[in-house]
C-alpha cells in the first residue's frame, strides 16, 4: 500500500475508535437507566429471567442471567467506571499500535501525544518520561497545539520531560477526560497528502505537566 493509503487506513481506524467511544457511552447510559430492564429480550416462560449466551469455539455456550448483570452494572458505580475505562484504554492501545506499524508517519506532535498516551496507559496508567522518552521528546514534541479544532479556553495537552503522575481517568476524570483524549482520535487526511497535512478532527486541552 502507498503511504497515502496507509495514512487513510489509520485515520479511519482512529475515527471508528473515537466515534465508537460515543456509541459506547450512549449504550452505557441506556444500560444504567432503570427502565432498561424493559429492553431485555422476552423470557421463554412466565417468571423466568431473560437468558443470554456467550458462544464458545467448540459450539457450546456460557449461559448468563441478563437481568442479574444488568442490575449489577446499574447499581455498582465502580463497575460503571471500569466499564467506560476499558473502551478508552483499549482504543488508545489499538490506535498507538497501528501508528507504530508505520513509525508514527511524520512524528507530528499530535501523533507523538498518542505515542506517549498509549505507552503510559499500557504501563499502569502512570505518566512517566524515562531517558528514552526524554530523548524522543527533545526531537519530537508531543502536544495538540496544531489540532484543527481549538479549545475555547486555549488550553493545550502537552507531554514534557517533567510530566508525571496519574494519566487518564484520575487526572482527566473518568468520562469527560476520556472523551477529550479520544476526541483527538479522528485523523483528517487530505489526499494527495503531505505528512504535515495530517491533522486531528477535534481536540480539547489541558496540560499534563
Amino acid at each position: 500500500m502507498s503511504k497515502a493509503a496507509n495514512m487513510l487506513a489509520v485515520s479511519r481506524t482512529a475515527s471508528r475508535l473515537a466515534l465508537g467511544y460515543y456509541s459506547f457511552l450512549v449504550a452505557h447510559s441506556v444500560a444504567v437507566n432503570p427502565k432498561s430492564i424493559n429492553s431485555l429480550p422476552p423470557t421463554k416462560a412466565l417468571g423466568d429471567h431473560p437468558i443470554g449466551e456467550i458462544k464458545r469455539k467448540d459450539g457450546t455456550a456460557h449461559v448468563l442471567n441478563m437481568r442479574y448483570y444488568l442490575d449489577m452494572l446499574r447499581e455498582d458505580r465502580g463497575l460503571q467506571s471500569e466499564f467506560l475505562r476499558t473502551w478508552a484504554t483499549g482504543a488508545l492501545l489499538t490506535l498507538g499500535d497501528e501508528l507504530k506499524n508505520f513509525d508514527y508517519f511524520d512524528r507530528a506532535p499530535i501523533l507523538e501525544l498518542i505515542y506517549h498516551l498509549r505507552n503510559d496507559v499500557a504501563h499502569g496508567n502512570r505518566l512517566t518520561v524515562d531517558a528514552k522518552g526524554q530523548k524522543r521528546l527533545r526531537k519530537f514534541p508531543a502536544h495538540n497545539r496544531n489540532a484543527v479544532a481549538k479549545n475555547p479556553a486555549g488550553v493545550i495537552y502537552e507531554i514534557t520531560s517533567s510530566s508525571s503522575g496519574s494519566l487518564l481517568f484520575d487526572f482527566m476524570g473518568p468520562c469527560a477526560g476520556v472523551r477529550r483524549a479520544l476526541s483527538t482520535s479522528s485523523l483528517m487526511v487530505s489526499l494527495p497528502p503531505s505528512f504535515s497535512s495530517l491533522r486531528w478532527q477535534k481536540s480539547d486541552a489541558k496540560p499534563f505537566g
